[in-house]
């Protein structure tokens, strides 16, 4: 069976989807300022984000789904408590809008990011640099 969104419409652009590794593997969709987290059983959203002044653009759970970096297209970088999508720390370097961002498989320490500044930077989130 598959599941649809008909009947469950996001009125923005939706630029990236990810989704937790772990059971029961809720899923998240980013678009216009905020991340929409989904239930996967019923396909409703159950909470949101919206701690961005700008648009959303990419989003990327860690290995072990404890914590969820989103960026925007200002070039901020949030990362959040995936438990109480609290924001944990904002990462700030790009001069223009950050289009890619990924948590590096088995690496819980750092975080790669680009941009349209043409750079591609490798954080320790931990330090925020």
């Amino acid at each position: 069976m598959v599941n649809s969104f008909k009947t469950h419409q996001i009125p923005d652009l939706i630029s990236s989807i990810t989704s937790l590794t772990s059971p029961p593997h809720p899923f998240i969709a980013t678009h216009s300022t905020s991340l929409k987290i989904f239930n996967p059983q019923t396909l409703y959203p159950s909470s949101t984000i919206s701690s961005f002044s700008d648009v959303v653009s990419s989003a990327s759970f860690r290995c072990d789904d404890l914590l969820i970096a989103a960026s925007d297209l200002s070039g901020l970088i949030q990362v959040f408590d995936v438990k109480t999508w609290t924001p944990l720390r904002k990462l700030r370097s790009h001069t223009r809008p950050v289009r890619f961002l990924k948590y590096p498989l088995h690496d819980k320490l750092h975080l790669v990011s680009g941009g349209d500044d043409a750079v591609v930077k490798y954080w320790d989130v931990a330090s925020g640099s």
